[in-house]
């Protein structure tokens, strides 16, 4: 039976639930991402998405709200459930949200060593910025135009 029990919990996956602030500047998107500490099990040292795990019980929404208030000392006003993303180890369950020009003045990064607005331009082929947030990133873009159109 025990193992069994290891089996089961190696094969549960971590949810997550994330947070994708963007403006417009221009004709430009730009969209905020934290820059994660070097000495993090999960992406580190490079800019990524603020969130994180889900408490037992609680619904992605809960979560978000609760790991943005933690993170950014903001809760966030409109988020709308973008999509999710399934992978090997985890469930990444990610919101967008279009902020105001003065956005970075309303949050306080308590996580991550600062948070900074990256133009789309300057996201493609950057390896400063974790692989599976260019992903998303994308698809958010992608999105974005599409639905001003």
């Amino acid at each position: 039976m025990r193992g069994m029990e290891a089996l089961m919990k190696a094969s549960e996956k971590r949810e997550c639930a994330s947070l994708l602030p963007y403006r417009k500047c221009g004709d430009e998107y730009e969209f905020y991402l934290q820059k994660r500490e070097t000495t993090r099990k999960v992406l580190p040292g490079v800019f990524a998405m603020f969130g994180g795990e889900l408490a037992m019980g609680e619904t992605c929404e809960e979560g978000l709200v609760r790991e943005i208030e933690e993170e950014l000392m903001y809760s966030p006003v409109h988020a709308e459930y973008f999509s999710r993303y399934e992978y090997a180890t985890s469930i990444t369950h990610v919101f967008i949200e279009e902020v105001r020009d003065d956005f970075e003045s309303l949050v306080r990064v308590c996580e991550g060593e600062y948070g900074t607005f990256f133009p789309f331009s300057r996201i493609d082929g950057n390896r400063d910025i974790a692989q599976s947030t260019h992903t998303m990133i994308a698809q958010a873009h992608h999105y974005l135009v599409t639905r001003a159109v």
